[in-house]
């Protein structure tokens, strides 16, 4: 019972970890200079992407947060905001 419990309490663990890290799609933003520029995109709620758009060119790079006025618009693969 008790390997049990300790099994359970590992796989729970395990999945919240899962849940809880980010995703990133391939995209593009579009500057306000009229600039494409292709990177990944981090999904979410359509809610939160209306607030704040966290980008960054390369899969290893650390993503920068743009606010509405920075951006003109994004893509996050055939979706366009």
């Amino acid at each position: 019972m008790r390997k049990f419990i300790s099994c359970l309490i590992v796989l729970c663990t395990f999945s919240f970890t899962v849940i809880a890290q980010q995703s990133f799609e391939p995209g593009y933003i579009l500057e306000h200079n009229k600039d494409t520029v292709k990177g990944y995109i981090e999904t979410g709620l359509e809610y939160e992407l209306t607030q704040s758009v966290k980008f960054k060119t390369d899969v290893n790079a650390v993503a920068k947060e743009f606010g509405l006025s920075e951006l003109t618009g994004f893509g996050i693969g055939k979706s366009v905001y």
